[in-house]
C-alpha cells in the first residue's frame, strides 16, 4: 500500500472556510514512493513505524490520543470489527526520504501514514479500497480529529486518501462527532459509526488530471521552520477579532484561486500567473494586518521568499511560484513546464537563495 504526500498550492487559510476551493497536489518521490504500508496476519494487532516512534500492540483506546497512526489503526479496527471482521494484523510503515529524516519536509506524512494504515487494514480484510474509498477517507479524517481533539480542513488527508491531485472543499466540522471519553467503547463505537455512515454534504473531493505539460519544482528551506498550527491559530485569533475583514479577504482569495485553478487546468500560463499573484497579494496583506496585533506571527510569505519567487518566475520554463500551504519558512514551490525547463535552473535558484543566506534543498517530486 503506497500513499502520496501533498502540496497545497492553492487554498492556504482559505480552505478552512466552508465552500472555498483549494488545489492540493499529490506527490511521490522520483521512484513513485510516499508512505508505504505492509500488512500481514498475526496473533495480535501490532503497528510498527520508526518515523512515528511506535512498535507495539494496538490494544488500548488510550493510544488514540498518544499517536496519530495508532489512532488510525485503533479506530479502523473498531469500525471493521463492527462489520464482523475479527482478524488481527501487523502493519509496518516506511516513509520515503522526501518526508524528511531529521526534520519534516511539510509534505504531509502525518496525513499519509494514517491513510496508509486504514487502507492496508481494509485491504487485509478483503475490503476493496476503491469500493470503500469514501469510508476510508472519513475514517482517516476521524482518526486525525480524534488524535488532535480538533477538526482541521482535512485537505491533506483527502489528498492522501484519493491518491491523486484534487480540487477540494472542506467538510463541515459538525460532520465529525467525537466521544467525551474514548475509554467508553460503547460511546466511541456509536459516535464513530454515526459520523462515518452519514452523508457529509459540504465536502468536495474531485480528482483532477493536471495538464501533462506541468511539473512541480519543490525546495525545502534548511534551518527554516514555521509552525502551521501556531500560524493558523494566530490567524484564527485575528479572525475572531476582525470577522468582517477576514471574511472579505478570504472571499477575495477564493475568487482569485478559483480563477487560477481554472486557468491551470486550461493550460493558460499567463492567466495562472496573474491570478496566483493576486492571491499571494491577499496573503501578504493578511500577514501585515495580523502582525499588527500579533508581532510574533511568522510571515506567510517572507520578503526574501517573495524575492526568490520573483527571480524564479524570470527563468524560462518556470510558470509560477508559491509559499505553499500556510506559508512561512518551510518550503518554496514552483509549477514548471516540463519541456521548457532546464535542470540547471535549480542551481540558479539555489545560488540566488545563498545571496539571501538561505539554503535550499531540492526535493525531486512526481505529481500524481
Amino acid at each position: 500500500m503506497n500513499v502520496p504526500g501533498k502540496v497545497l498550492f492553492f487554498g492556504g487559510y482559505s480552505v478552512l472556510e466552508l465552500g472555498h476551493i483549494s488545489l492540493s497536489l499529490a506527490v511521490v518521490d522520483d521512484e513513485g514512493n510516499g508512505v508505504t504500508a505492509t500488512v500481514e496476519e498475526a496473533d495480535a494487532d501490532v503497528l510498527i513505524s520508526r518515523q512515528f516512534g511506535i512498535m507495539q500492540k494496538i490494544d488500548s483506546p488510550e493510544l488514540i490520543r498518544k499517536n496519530i497512526v495508532a489512532s488510525a489503526f485503533f479506530l479502523a479496527r473498531l469500525y471493521l470489527e463492527s462489520k464482523g471482521f475479527s482478524d488481527t494484523h501487523v502493519v509496518s510503515l516506511t516513509n520515503s526520504p522526501i518526508f524528511g529524516i531529521e526534520h519534516k519536509s511539510g509534505l504531509g506524512s502525518s496525513a499519509a501514514a494514517p491513510v496508509a494504515v486504514v487502507k492496508s487494514l481494509f485491504s487485509a480484510d478483503g475490503m476493496d479500497n476503491y469500493a470503500h474509498s469514501e469510508t476510508i477517507h472519513k475514517l482517516s479524517q476521524y482518526s486525525g480529529a480524534a488524535f488532535t481533539n480538533k477538526i482541521g480542513s482535512g485537505f491533506d488527508v483527502a489528498t492522501c486518501a484519493a491518491g491523486h491531485t484534487i480540487v477540494y472543499k472542506r467538510f463541515n466540522p459538525s460532520s465529525i462527532i467525537l466521544p467525551s471519553d474514548f475509554k467508553n467503547m460503547t460511546e466511541t463505537t456509536t459516535k464513530v459509526l454515526f459520523s462515518i455512515e452519514r452523508p457529509w454534504p459540504d465536502i468536495l473531493t474531485r480528482i483532477i488530471s493536471m495538464p501533462s505539460k506541468y511539473g512541480l519544482l519543490f525546495f525545502n528551506i534548511e534551518g527554516g521552520k514555521t509552525s502551521t498550527v501556531s500560524n493558523v491559530r494566530t490567524v484564527g485569533e485575528w479572525k475572531r477579532q476582525h470577522p468582517t475583514g477576514y471574511i472579505e479577504l478570504m472571499e477575495r482569495q477564493n475568487a482569485h484561486e478559483t480563477e487560477a485553478i481554472g486557468r491551470l487546468l486550461d493550460g493558460d500560463n499567463d492567466g495562472l500567473r496573474r491570478y496566483t499573484h493576486a492571491a499571494r497579494e491577499i496573503h501578504r496583506k493578511l500577514q501585515g494586518l495580523v502582525a499588527q496585533s500579533y508581532p510574533g506571527l511568522d510571515p506567510i510569505e517572507p520578503e526574501l521568499l517573495t524575492k526568490l519567487i520573483e527571480f524564479g518566475e524570470t527563468i524560462h520554463g518556470i510558470v509560477v511560484g508559491r509559499c505553499p500551504g500556510a506559508g512561512g519558512w518551510d518550503a518554496l514551490a514552483f509549477l514548471i513546464e516540463r519541456d521548457l525547463f532546464d535542470k540547471s535552473s535549480i542551481d540558479a535558484i539555489v545560488a540566488k537563495a545563498k545571496e539571501y543566506d538561505l539554503v535550499l534543498k531540492h526535493l525531486p517530486l512526481r505529481l500524481l
